[in-house]
């Protein structure tokens, strides 16, 4: 029931652009289990949502789209989408609740993309 222009606009907070996506990096990653076979909100509270939430960073992952950061990420929450950005990075983002995003503008700077 949309026009095309608000359709594309509606569909950027589920779905990335050709070429934009995380996964053309080969540094992402959407993990559900046998028993969730389903990319959707309610997956955050199967256990094994809840397990990589909780242990993803010591493996060097992050939750690439977090509930609480959508408004910066541009993106619905997506508890399954996992991020590669190393143990370190991922351990620092954690404790500090930051999203992608905001780690890199702290690394970079204020003007970094």
């Amino acid at each position: 029931g949309l026009d095309q222009e608000a359709a594309l606009e509606e569909a950027k907070h589920w779905v990335a652009p050709p070429g934009t996506s995380d996964h053309h990096t080969g540094l992402a990653l959407a993990i559900v289990p046998p028993q969730h076979q389903v990319l959707d909100h309610a997956f955050a509270q199967t256990p094994a949502a809840q397990w990589m939430a909780q242990h993803s960073a010591q493996y060097g992952f992050v939750i690439r789209f977090p509930e609480d950061k959508q408004e910066i990420t541009g993106i619905t929450y997506e508890p399954w989408h996992l991020r590669y950005v190393g143990e370190e990075h991922a351990a620092v983002m954690k404790e500090e609740n930051l999203c992608l995003e905001e780690y890199w503008q702290r690394l970079y700077g204020e003007d970094a993309a």
